[in-house]
């Protein structure tokens, strides 16, 4: 079974197409990528994965089924979208907290994360102090809180500097090779 599959995926505005067509899959323990110019259907393919968006057309799951049909998404699925839902008066603690207790996760998960994504001396800083960077990586560790089967990360190094980027090749290839005795690498390229 894959672990992220699409078939025949499209999805049309009016007068719009920001996604034709496009069909993959993604097995356990690969890492895969889009790659597109900027509107070329990236994020809306990773929205729909998530039934965020409704296709217009095609199908898409994960773990087999649509995400919606997921018994605990939770902890199956982890997703890194954009820092829209930092609140700047929290500290990354308390956010993740909160995040853990609404997706019905164990409260020592949070120091868990926050050492994985290398945060723990800032955790109980007000994310409005965080760089860019930082609260990408407080991004990372929410999505890693139910330690899930399959990461789903759009722009995961955007705001990240050269030594941020490395740092999440590095994370990312820890995380996959304990699941997988040789690792893939995809390139879906849109656009």
């Amino acid at each position: 079974m894959a672990a992220i599959e699409a078939a025949g995926l499209s999805k049309h505005y009016e007068g719009l197409i920001a996604v034709d067509d496009v069909s993959f899959a993604v097995s356990p323990g690969e890492v895969a990528g889009f790659l597109g110019p900027n509107g070329a259907g990236k994020t809306t393919t990773i929205r729909m994965l998530l039934g965020l968006a409704r296709p217009t057309a095609g199908s898409c799951a994960v773990l087999g089924v649509p995400y919606a049909q997921l018994p605990d998404p939770a902890t199956q699925v982890g997703a890194l979208l954009d820092e829209g839902g930092l609140h700047p008066g929290r500290t990354g603690r308390a956010h993740l907290q909160i995040a853990a207790r609404m997706g019905g996760m164990l409260a020592g998960r949070v120091d868990d994360v926050l050492g994985v994504v290398e945060l723990g001396d800032a955790a109980d800083r007000r994310i409005r102090t965080y760089s860019l960077g930082m609260r990408r990586r407080l991004s990372l560790a929410a999505a890693l809180l139910g330690d899930p089967a399959v990461l789903v990360l759009d722009e995961p190094a955007n705001g990240l500097d050269p030594g941020g980027m490395a740092w999440l090749r590095d994370m990312l290839r820890a995380l996959v090779l304990p699941a997988a005795s040789s690792v893939g690498l995809k390139e879906l390229r849109t656009g």
